[in-house]
C-alpha cells in the first residue's frame, strides 16, 4: 500500500510539471526564424552581378559609394536599402528616371517601385557621366587643385581622387585618394576608354602628342634622330605612354576607372617600367593593403624632368610638347613615386621608381637616387623578372621612409609625414 501511494504521488507531480511546462510554453509565440535577418543579398561585380552599363551604387543619403568585399562581393542584408544612379535614365521599366532605391529581398532580387527585379537588370541607358573640375583652390606652387568624380545633385558631387595640377608647365605633380581591402575586389576586364582632356590643356589634342610617330619627332627635335633611333630601338615597349598616376585599378568600378583616364591623371611613361616594376607597385600595394586589413592614404606623383644623353652625349630634358617660345611642357619625369600612409599608427613608406630605360648604373647612383634605399624591410612586392626591383629596363625601383623623401620632394602637402616606417 505504501509503495502504491508513493507512485500516485510521484505520478501527479510529473504531470503538473509537465502541465506548468506545455503552460509556459504556450504562453509564448511559437519561434519562427526572422527570415529578414538570415537573408542577404549578394553582387558579384566580377561574375555579371552589375548592370551594363552600371549606375553608381552609394548609401542612401550619404557622399558614399557601396564597396564590396576583398573577393568584389557586395553584401546587403534584407530590407536595407541602396541608391543607384544613372546620369541619363534607366532602362524599362524605370524609363525618365535618375534615382532608384532598391531594397534587399533575397540573392539577387531587389524590390524597386514595388516590383520585383533582378540587380543587373537595373541598367542604365548609357554610361555614368564623370567630371574632373577645379576648386578654386591652390596646391603645389600656384599649381590648381582639382578633384574627379561623379556630380549627382546640387552639393552632391563624389569625389574618385585628387590631383594637383600645374597648368603653365602641362604637368600634374601628385594626386591623392584613399586605398581600402575593398579596392582588391576591383572589377575586372572592364573596357578602357580613351583618354581625355576635359576642361584642361587649352582644348588641345593631347592623344596625339604621345603617337609614336609624333612623339619620336619631338624627341628627334631634342636629342637628334640617330639617337632616337638607339633608344627606341631597345625593346618593343621602349616607347612613351600615357603612365596613369591613380591606376584605373586603384578603382573598383568600371564607371569609377573610366572617371581616371583624364589627361591630367597621367604623365609620360616608359612602357617598359609602366607595364613592368610599376604595375608591381600598384599591384603589390593594393594586396598589402588587404592583408593587412588597413585603409590608408595615397599620394601617387612625379618628381623631376627626365636628361638624358643627345647623340654628342649632352644631357637634354624631355618634353612631349613646347609652347610658342619654345618653353617645355607636359616633362617626361624622372620619378614616379607612390606614398603609402597609415594614419592610425603614423606610418608610411615611399616605393620609387626611376623612369628611364636608358640610365646607366652610374645614372641611378647620381641622377636618380633621391633618398636612403630601405627596400631590405619590403618582402612584398613580387617584382619582374629575371633582374627584379634593380631592373633598370623594367624600372629601378627603392623606397624610402617619408621623412627622408620630404627633404627632396617639397612640393606635397605639409601634413604628409609620417613618424615611422610602414612595411
Amino acid at each position: 500500500m505504501l509503495k502504491f501511494l508513493l507512485c500516485l504521488i510521484l505520478l501527479t507531480a510529473a504531470t503538473t510539471r509537465s502541465e506548468s511546462l506545455e503552460d509556459t510554453l504556450t504562453d509564448e509565440a511559437p519561434f519562427e526564424p526572422d527570415i529578414g535577418v538570415l537573408n542577404t543579398c549578394t553582387i558579384a561585380i566580377n561574375a555579371n552581378g552589375l548592370p551594363e552599363p552600371q549606375p553608381l551604387l552609394i548609401h542612401p543619403n550619404t557622399l558614399n559609394f557601396v564597396n564590396p568585399d576583398r573577393n568584389g562581393i557586395i553584401t546587403i542584408n534584407a530590407n536595407q536599402q541602396i541608391e543607384l544612379f544613372c546620369s541619363g535614365s534607366f532602362v524599362a521599366p524605370f524609363p525618365s528616371t535618375r534615382t532608384l532605391f532598391a531594397t534587399c529581398q533575397s540573392g539577387t532580387n531587389w524590390l524597386v517601385n514595388g516590383q520585383t527585379r533582378v540587380f543587373n537588370t537595373l541598367a542604365c541607358t548609357g554610361q555614368v557621366f564623370h567630371t574632373a573640375r577645379r576648386t578654386g583652390q591652390r596646391c603645389f606652387d600656384g599649381s590648381t587643385h582639382s578633384e574627379v568624380g561623379f556630380n549627382v545633385a546640387p552639393n552632391r558631387f563624389f569625389v574618385t581622387h585628387n590631383i594637383c595640377h600645374d597648368e603653365v608647365a602641362e604637368a600634374t605633380r601628385y594626386v591623392y585618394y584613399m586605398q581600402t581591402p575593398a579596392n582588391m575586389g576591383f572589377q575586372r576586364n572592364f573596357p578602357r576608354p580613351s583618354f581625355i582632356t576635359g576642361d584642361y590643356f587649352g582644348g588641345r589634342n593631347i592623344n596625339s602628342l604621345y603617337n609614336n610617330t609624333t612623339q619620336r619627332q619631338t624627341l628627334a627635335g631634342i636629342l637628334g634622330q640617330q639617337r632616337v633611333d638607339e633608344m627606341y630601338a631597345i625593346h618593343a615597349d621602349a616607347f612613351l605612354a600615357r603612365g596613369h598616376l591613380m591606376a584605373n585599378a586603384d578603382n573598383i568600378f568600371g564607371s569609377h576607372m573610366r572617371a581616371s583616364f583624364y589627361f591630367i591623371n597621367a604623365q609620360p611613361q616608359w612602357q617598359t617600367f609602366n607595364g613592368g616594376n610599376w604595375e608591381r607597385v600598384e599591384s603589390g600595394v593594393r594586396n598589402f593593403i588587404a592583408n593587412r586589413n588597413i585603409d590608408c592614404e595615397i599620394y601617387t606623383g612625379v618628381h623631376g624632368v627626365l636628361a638624358v644623353r643627345d647623340q654628342h652625349g649632352v644631357f637634354r630634358e624631355l618634353f612631349l610638347d613646347f609652347d610658342s617660345q619654345g618653353r617645355g611642357l607636359i616633362p617626361v619625369p624622372s620619378l614616379y613615386y607612390k606614398i603609402v600612409l597609415h594614419r592610425p599608427t603614423n606610418r608610411g613608406i615611399v616605393f620609387i621608381g626611376v623612369n628611364n630605360p636608358h640610365a646607366t648604373s652610374a645614372d641611378i647612383t647620381n641622377r636618380h637616387t633621391i633618398c636612403t634605399d630601405v627596400s631590405q624591410y619590403v618582402d612584398w612586392i613580387t617584382w619582374t623578372s629575371p633582374v627584379g626591383r634593380t631592373s633598370i629596363l623594367r624600372g629601378f625601383s627603392y623606397m624610402c621612409t617619408v621623412t627622408d623623401f620630404r627633404r627632396a620632394v617639397t612640393n606635397l602637402p605639409p601634413n604628409v609625414t609620417a613618424t615611422s616606417l610602414l612595411f
